[in-house]
C-alpha cells in the first residue's frame, strides 16, 4: 500500500517563500468555474501559476498543497482529475489524465490512498476548511482494471 497526503490551503494563506521553494498541486477557480474548478495542475508552483495568470480572464482564486516531490504532486493531481471527471466537474479543456500514473503506482503497491486535508479542493476556496480527512482510494483488480472510491458524490 502507498499513502500520499496533501493539505490544501487557500492562496492567500500560503507564504510566498513556500511557493517559491516547492512543488505542489493547485486547483484554480475563476468566475467561469461556478460548478467546479477551472483547472487542476501540478508542478513547479511559481512557473505553473504564473503561466495561468497570463491567460486568465478575471481574478483567479484557488487552493494549493505543497508536496514532498513531483511524483507525489502527479499522484494527487491524477486523483483529483479522476474525481472531477466522475463528479461531472472536470475543468473544460482538461483531459482525464493520470490513468497510467495511477495504474503504475497501484501495480507496484496494489493500493493507493490519497488523503486530502485542509481546504476541500473540489469546493470553492471560500468554503470552510474541512474538519476531517477525505480519502481517495485506487486499487487494481485481477483483470488490471482500476477500481476506485472517492468521498465526494457524483453529480
Amino acid at each position: 500500500m502507498r499513502s500520499v497526503s496533501a493539505t490544501f490551503h487557500r492562496f492567500d494563506r500560503v507564504s510566498l517563500w513556500n511557493v517559491l521553494q516547492n512543488t505542489g498541486v493547485y486547483v484554480l477557480w475563476t468566475e467561469q468555474g461556478r460548478r467546479g474548478p477551472s483547472y487542476i495542475g501540478e508542478g513547479d508552483l511559481v512557473n505553473r501559476l504564473g503561466s495561468h495568470s497570463h491567460s486568465a480572464k478575471g481574478p483567479i482564486d484557488g487552493v494549493v498543497a505543497l508536496t514532498e516531490d513531483k511524483e507525489e504532486a502527479r499522484l494527487v493531481e491524477a486523483a483529483l482529475l479522476w474525481c472531477a471527471d466522475e463528479m461531472g466537474v472536470r475543468p473544460r479543456g482538461q483531459i482525464k489524465i493520470g490513468q497510467k500514473t495511477l495504474k503504475d503506482c497501484c501495480g507496484e503497491c496494489s493500493l493507493l490512498k490519497v488523503h486530502i486535508r485542509g481546504q476541500d479542493p473540489m469546493r470553492a476556496p471560500s468554503s470552510p476548511v474541512m474538519t476531517g480527512t477525505k480519502t481517495i482510494e485506487f486499487e487494481l483488480d485481477e483483470d488490471g482494471e482500476l477500481l476506485f472510491s472517492m468521498p465526494w458524490n457524483r453529480r
